[in-house]
């Protein structure tokens, strides 16, 4: 199956059967990405009890964290009970709530840094 080059949003195939999976699969991914507001960028561990479309900025995890570990920086989402982590490209943006504050992400080497205010 293949996936969209910019969001890797998973494509339809011509003979897929339960094509609505892969349906229901790209748009959970849009909903986490585009117009992308999370709750929080420092967490370190996920939280004990997310709701369904939860999402944060994975902080920098230690080596003993939870299902968070290795994936610093990346867009965490809850959804159907489990994480599902995005990598961000560089030029996406964030709003993160607890901040009131935008981020706009600049590469592995920068990181999320704070657009405004």
């Amino acid at each position: 199956m293949a996936d969209t080059p910019k969001l890797t949003l998973p494509e339809l195939s011509e003979s897929q059967a339960t094509k609505y999976i892969t349906h229901n699969a790209a748009l959970r991914k849009l909903d986490a990405l585009v117009q992308c507001t999370v709750i929080d960028k420092d967490l370190a561990v996920a939280p004990g009890a997310p709701s369904d479309g939860d999402t944060y900025i994975v902080g920098a995890t230690p080596s003993s964290a939870d299902d968070w570990n290795g994936y610093d920086d990346y867009i965490a989402y809850y959804g159907n009970s489990a994480w599902e982590f995005h990598e961000p490209q560089e030029g996406w943006t964030a709003y993160v709530q607890d901040e009131n504050k935008m981020y706009i992400y600049q590469g592995a080497s920068a990181g999320w840094v704070v657009m405004w205010p």
